[in-house]
């Protein structure tokens, strides 16, 4: 699922809290799960709510067993490994820890303020949980975060990089204090994933990839300082080496680091079997031909701006070149850029040229190992400067003009990211797509259908926070959304279209579609706070399925939009049939306006 979630975990609502004799039972969650999310930094916020409403245990619900986790194909809408999903694995830790420490039903307010609370704090835009106590620093992702005492760490663990630990891999890695000077150091395998885990699973797809590629780490605690010693063991064979400058190449593994040599009793006593680490899970066999490649690019950018190409590389032999090729429709050759390593699989490029203004690109990107080039997508061997290279795959871009209308949603192109709510008797509905106004798209057309008891209404709700900060142009007035979609009945209908921001507000306007295809321009300043639905719905579906807006309305600005939803509240109290169809909706200025 994209977008922020936060705001649906803000509180553990229990409709029997004010029962006579509830307080007095022990209070248990079971098998609570972050459904189809694969950020790290939802898991602390949840404990953050079941504390808060007196819960006393808690289990997570589930662990994707090493064997078949490449593919996720255990319970696809779940995806927890710490080999494949370090960063999620780091955040449960976190969340862990949370729950032993947080205080029973104490309030830390309304999102976003109870982002941090007592020695937590969770960032969707840095997709981030960190603890920081006097004995504990763990973060799933890097983090600017300095550490309270550093003096008084005993355990610390993480992926990427922090004040004390730079790590350009992607795995995650545990240091356990064992003494004044001793420490223990763990290295996981780098992970990358390869599509989207929670899509229908098969045995034919892998969704994710392990690697053993020797990376570097800088570690610098108050007690391992500019020079130490690291200790392994292969074998019964003990490896020694001097570390300098804090920095030194590692691959996945167990370490026994101390500020000066240790003996052979205290190496095998606290590295006893780490010669076996991993052994006894499955991790599939290294791809020593494999190259790899996940495109992080927007589709949209703004022209006048650096257009930004961003890029997830991975192989188990050294990548010695990465270049990006790019060209405009009808040319012949390709432009070459070389692109800059980043932490982890990261590859970026962004430039500002004439290459690169308004228009439709295409490019692709040629990687070399050894004295080969493979290019993608499409994985072909060779590069664009060959004579016979394929010219007929590469991926494209479209750099908007400053001012030019942003799309919020398209019926033709935003179906796999829409959520909705519970199917239920009380409130059936179907959803297809049907041609659109001029034959040439599509359109979301949306028949519901609610009996006597229903009292929620039906919502379709899509993220938008990446799309409108991609191309969005702070010069330029958007002051107008643009609604284009009809009324599916016989008769005109009405849908409630809510505007959801990063800071948990929600914004309403209500817009009345015809039987005719039209486009309705709707100012923002006709936007009202208003409350919005809970989606997608949680369980138990006793949690609220409407989340009412902060009262105190702040200008709405279309930068901040997370997300929108369409509602149809309409004829929901007659209890008779209602829908519509929508092809496009989207943000425009006073000049861009539909006559």
């Amino acid at each position: 699922l994209k977008g922020n979630f936060l705001s649906n975990v803000n509180h553990y609502k229990i409709p029997s809290e004010n029962i006579s004799g509830y307080n007095n039972k022990a209070k248990m969650v079971y098998e609570f799960e972050a459904a189809d999310i694969g950020g790290s930094y939802l898991y602390p916020a949840m404990v953050r709510s079941f504390r808060e409403a007196g819960m006393q245990f808690a289990t997570m619900f589930s662990y994707e067993p090493s064997q078949i986790a490449w593919s996720n194909t255990e319970y696809p809408t779940h995806f927890m490994n710490l080999l494949y999903t370090p960063s999620k694995a780091i955040s449960l830790l976190i969340a862990g820890y949370a729950f032993h420490e947080l205080p029973l039903k104490k309030s830390y307010g309304e999102y976003p303020e109870n982002n941090q609370f007592e020695n937590f704090r969770v960032s969707y835009d840095d997709d981030l949980s960190v603890v920081n106590s006097d004995s504990c620093f763990y973060h799933s992702n890097s983090t600017v975060d300095i550490p309270q005492n550093i003096k008084s760490l005993k355990h610390i663990a993480g992926c990427a990089n922090s004040a004390l630990v730079q790590y350009d891999g992607t795995g995650a890695y545990f240091l356990d204090k064992l003494d004044d000077g001793i420490w223990k150091l763990e290295v996981y395998p780098d992970a990358l994933w390869l599509c989207d885990p929670f899509e229908p699973t098969s045995m034919q797809r892998e969704v994710a990839r392990l690697y053993r590629n020797e990376r570097t780490i800088f570690i610098k605690l108050a007690d391992l300082t500019n020079k130490f010693f690291a200790n392994s063991l292969k074998g019964k064979k003990q490896i020694t080496f001097e570390v300098e400058n804090s920095e030194f190449k590692i691959k996945p593994g167990i370490y026994l680091l101390s500020t000066s040599q240790v003996n052979k009793k205290t190496i095998h006593r606290n590295l006893s079997g780490s010669e076996k680490f991993l052994t006894g899970l499955y991790v599939p066999n290294e791809n020593s031909d494999q190259v790899d490649i996940v495109n992080l690019s927007n589709e949209k950018q703004l022209g006048g701006k650096p257009v930004r190409f961003k890029f997830q590389i991975a192989a188990e032999k050294e990548i010695s070149g990465a270049e990006l090729y790019v060209k405009r429709f009808g040319w012949r050759n390709f432009v070459k850029y070389s692109l800059t390593k980043g932490e982890g699989f990261t590859y970026s490029f962004q430039d500002s040229s004439k290459i690169f203004s308004e228009g439709e690109l295409q490019y692709c990107v040629s990687i070399k190992t050894e004295n080969k080039y493979v290019t993608f997508p499409g994985g072909i061997n060779g590069s664009p400067n060959d004579w016979d290279f394929r010219t007929d795959i590469p991926w494209k871009v479209l750099i908007n003009k400053p001012g030019e209308n942003i799309n919020l949603f398209s019926a033709s192109h935003d179906r796999k990211d829409l959520l909705f709510p519970h199917y239920s008797k009380t409130m059936q509905y179907d959803v297809t797509y049907k041609s659109g106004s001029d034959g040439n798209t599509a359109s979301l057309a949306v028949k519901v259908r609610y009996s006597d008891e229903n009292k929620i209404p039906f919502g379709v709700q899509l993220a938008v926070d990446e799309k409108v900060k991609s191309v969005y142009d702070e010069q330029n007035d958007f002051s107008y959304i643009v609604i284009r979609g009809r009324s599916n009945q016989n008769i005109t209908s009405s849908v409630k279209l809510n505007l959801l921001t990063d800071d948990g507000r929600s914004f309403t306007s209500n817009v009345e579609l015809q039987t005719q295809w039209q486009e309705i321009v709707v100012p923002l300043p006709t936007f009202k706070v208003g409350s919005s639905l809970v989606l997608p719905n949680s369980y138990p579906l006793f949690l609220p399925r409407v989340r009412e807006s902060l009262s105190d309305a702040k200008e709405l600005n279309p930068f901040n939009f997370c997300a929108i939803q369409i509602v149809c509240e309409d004829n929901m109290k007659e209890k008779k049939e209602t829908g519509f169809e929508i092809e496009s909706i989207y943000l425009t200025t006073q000049n861009q306006m539909p006559e």
